[in-house]
Parts: C-alpha cells; structure tokens; sequence
C-alpha cells in the first residue's frame, strides 16, 4: 500500500496500480475490512488521476461499504463529486464524514469549499469557521475565509485570515496573492509587489503573480521590468492572453509598436469571451493609429 501511495505521488500510476492491487488482494486474504477499504481509496486516488472517474467513485464506494468508519473515502468522494459538479452527491459525502467525525477539520474545509462555489458564503464562512476551530493551523481554511471576507469588501477580516494563514505556513501562495490584493486596494504598490514575488519564490510558475507584478512595474513606469514580469507569465502559460496584451501594452509605452502588433493579434486569438476580445481590438485599433495606419486602426 504504501509503495504504491508513493508511486502515485510520483506520477508512475501503472507501478502504483500493480502495488495497490496486490495489497488488495492481500487484504482481501487477511479478511481486513479496515485494510481493505484503506486499499480501494488509495486506488480511487489513482482512477481519479488518470480520468477514470466512474471506476474511481465506485471504488470509494467499496471502501465506504467495508469500513464506513473511515472518513477519507467520504471526503475524497465528497471532493471529487464536488469537481463533477455533483453537488447534491458532495453534499451528502461530505455530511457523512462529519456524521462519522464532526470535528473532521478536512470534511468541514470540503463543505465550505462547496458552499462557496454555489454562492452560499454565510454557509461557507460557518464551515470554514468550524474546520480553524477544529484545526487552528488548517491553512486552507483561513486562506478560504480570507478570499470571502475580500470579495464581500471586509478589508479588515480578510487580511488578518491571510495574515494567519502565512504565518502558519510563509509558503501558502494563495494567502500570499490574497494579502497582494487587499494591499494594492490600500494603495500600498511596494507591500503588494513582495507579496507577489513571495508567490514567485514559492511558485515560479504562477501566471497570475508575474502578470500582477508586471502591472505594478507598468504603473511605476519600470517599463523593462513589466516587460521581463509578463515575458515570464507566458513562459508558465503560453496561452495566457491577458499576458500578450500586457506584453503588447509595454512595447506600444516604449514605441515599440511594431513588435505590439503580433501580440496584440495573438492575445484576440487566445481571448476568452466578446468582452476581452473587444477590449484587444481597441488596443490594436490604437497601435495602427500610432503607427499612422488609418485604415487598419
């Protein structure tokens, strides 16, 4: 069992398939409920990752059936559903755990999960709310109160839970984007700015991170800088286009509006919805009208 929980770790999903059946097998030989049921959720992990999603739910069902005691099957069945869409389903699973356990930190962290994805925040809160009481140092519980209380304009509680949450762990990145937020809605550019390279330490992949930053240098007028922030966002993402249109936005500040063109062109073919694209064509529009090409503008 174990070898095959570490093989999934590493991405070898066919050795931990062969290790996990033969602990199953094992299991079913000792006639160890309790072990048996430990060897189907750790199988449903491995559907799960590789897209098998109605093997993977049937196999935390059989882990439930033997030892419905155990409520990490119910939680990860409770967190798969809720990524399905199936939120009836997530529901009840997550109610079970905390049916078998109501101070689950885990099951309570599940619920508020779903709660605020269905726009239900005052459920939400009070499950995110039960899983720190439960769990003083549960991070993504407090990272969780602190996006709510941020999107409902409560300043002030938002950033004592990401507060909270970076000091229980200096590497929680979202906590980190969370605080960059409310500091530059404070007007405090230079606190936002390390609070998005603390994310690029942690995460040098972050997309989002290098565009925000890329902003605040564009605000400053560092314009090489920018320029370096949203190079490094379409490193991680190559078809971010929010980042080409940035990328566009700091060669047209440096009149450099030929090298604007192609990522302006590129950004309309990646955007996402008539409203994004319509605000590149405009960008664009202005470029050519720089560039004294009435026609094309």
């Amino acid at each position: 069992l174990t070898l095959g929980m570490l093989h999934w770790r590493r991405g070898d999903y066919e050795r931990a398939s062969q290790f996990l059946n033969n602990a199953l097998d094992l299991a079913a030989t000792l006639e160890d409920n309790s072990f048996e049921a430990l060897c189907f959720n750790a199988i449903a992990l491995v559907q799960t990752a590789l897209g098998r999603v109605d093997e993977a739910i049937q196999a935390y069902k059989n882990a439930i059936e033997l030892s419905p005691q155990q409520i990490s099957a119910w939680n990860n069945l409770g967190h798969l559903y809720r990524i399905l869409n199936r939120h009836e389903d997530a529901l009840g699973a997550f109610q079970k755990a905390i049916e078998q356990n109501d101070s689950d930190a885990q099951a309570w962290n599940g619920l508020g999960n779903l709660y605020q994805e269905t726009g239900k925040n005052d459920d939400a809160i009070y499950a995110y709310l039960k899983a720190v009481d439960f769990s003083p140092d549960h991070v993504p519980s407090w990272s969780s109160l602190g996006t709510i209380y941020l999107n409902n304009g409560q300043l002030e509680d938002a950033l004592a839970a990401f507060e909270k949450a970076v000091d229980i762990d200096p590497k929680a990145t979202n906590a980190w984007l969370g605080l960059a937020k409310i500091y530059q809605q404070q007007g405090d550019d230079e606190k936002a700015g390390m609070a998005y390279q603390n994310v690029i330490e942690q995460d040098p992949g972050n997309t989002m991170a290098w565009n925000e930053l890329g902003d605040l240098y564009k605000k400053a007028g560092a314009f090489d800088e920018a320029a370096h922030s949203y190079q490094q966002a379409l490193n991680s993402n190559p078809e971010c286009s929010l980042a080409y249109s940035n990328l566009a936005s700091v060669h047209a500040l440096n009149d450099r509006l030929a090298e604007a063109l192609p990522l302006l062109k590129k950004a309309i073919e990646l955007s996402n919805g008539a409203k994004a694209a319509a605000a590149i064509w405009n960008r664009l529009g202005d470029v050519y009208r720089q560039m004294n090409d009435p026609e094309n503008a």
